[in-house]
């Protein structure tokens, strides 16, 4: 799917500008009377206010004061303990983490939905290098419900296909769409259709500040604690909403093909693409392990907006990450299915 970058300028917001102060009042001469009424009251309105005030904390999960990542630890994880943290300024910062990382390996399960049936799914694996931009590539397509797949694999610069049902693999005398970089090839894939890799971070402040400023867009809904195999992770889940940019025409996922321009890099040669077209609703769930600062596993649901017919199509889309490492070395001849460990 193409990414559909559409410039938007960020509306300044003007400073509030602070009240003068008065000058304090003088005293009146029967100031300890006054004053004794004056606690009396407090007093009261204090311990009105301690039975039926709401208790915040209880209610909005996420919104603590616990701004940054970096003491935030797999052990400390309860639910109590993520009440105190920042949903929204913790999510980003693991988003930014996960952008300046050079080398990676994803591995996607994408789901397409027709009138409500599931229609297909296609599996995909990359190991990639921001640095060097050398790939290996594995991309499965379910044929059918016996689990017969047409595959394709890339790797040492050379491309190869399966033939479907025949399984003969052959040497291809082109490059598939699989091993070619950039927003109409690989790019959307090489990472999780949203973020990417190998920024600096001035870059990543960029790319991350431009998607924020965009008012209405994104909106981190909630942070839990999850548990999987003992251990304890962060699950975030990230809304993407379209909003109007006049003229029947709404503006979602586009908001982050504008981040990723304003870096001043290119989309074909860093590899970089989006999943989705902008006008989508997007429910990203985002599974952090708050040791490493960075993400294991997403799920990304991809809904119609408005003006879209919402029983055409609809996309779920797993992944998962690892970090630090672009080996694997698929061999086309193993016949291995691509699958996901989440």
């Amino acid at each position: 799917m193409d990414p559909q970058p559409i410039p938007q300028p960020t509306t300044p917001i003007s400073a509030t500008p602070e009240p003068t102060p008065s000058q304090p009042a003088k005293p009146p001469k029967n100031w300890l009377m006054l004053a004794i009424v004056a606690a009396l009251v407090v007093i009261g309105v204090g311990v009105s206010a301690f039975f039926l005030w709401p208790k915040q904390g209880a209610q909005n999960a996420g919104q603590g004061s616990i701004t940054s990542i970096n003491d935030v630890t797999s052990s400390k994880l309860s639910d109590a303990y993520v009440k105190s943290l920042d949903k929204t300024e913790t999510f980003w910062q693991y988003f930014s983490n996960a952008s300046q990382q050079p080398k990676i390996i994803v591995t996607h399960e994408v789901r397409t939905i027709l009138n409500g049936v599931d229609v297909g799914a296609e599996f995909t694996k990359f190991g990639f290098d921001y640095t060097t931009k050398a790939i290996t590539a594995g991309q499965d397509d379910l044929l059918d419900k016996s689990n017969s797949r047409d595959r394709v694999r890339c790797y040492d610069g050379k491309s190869y296909d399966d033939g479907g049902l025949n399984h003969t693999w052959q040497l291809l005398n082109r490059d598939s769409s699989l091993c070619t970089l950039g927003p109409f090839g690989s790019g959307p894939y090489i990472n999780d259709g949203l973020n990417t890799g190998g920024l600096t971070e001035s870059q990543a402040k960029t790319f991350i500040d431009y998607v924020r400023a965009q008012k209405g867009i994104t909106d981190v809904a909630k942070i839990v604690v999850y548990q999987k195999n003992g251990k304890n992770y962060l699950h975030y889940t990230l809304n993407i909403n379209p909003v109007s940019i006049g003229d029947n025409t709404y503006r979602s996922v586009g908001a982050f093909a504008s981040g990723f321009d304003a870096t001043g890099l290119d989309y074909g040669k860093h590899a970089y693409g989006i999943l989705g077209s902008d006008g989508n609703t997007i429910h990203f769930d985002y599974y952090v392990d708050p040791d490493t600062k960075l993400p294991v596993y997403s799920e990304s649901k991809f809904e119609a907006g408005p003006g879209q017919d919402p029983s055409v199509t609809e996309d779920a889309h797993r992944t998962t990450y690892q970090f630090g490492t672009t080996n694997w070395k698929y061999r086309a001849e193993d016949n291995t299915n691509i699958a996901l460990d989440w």
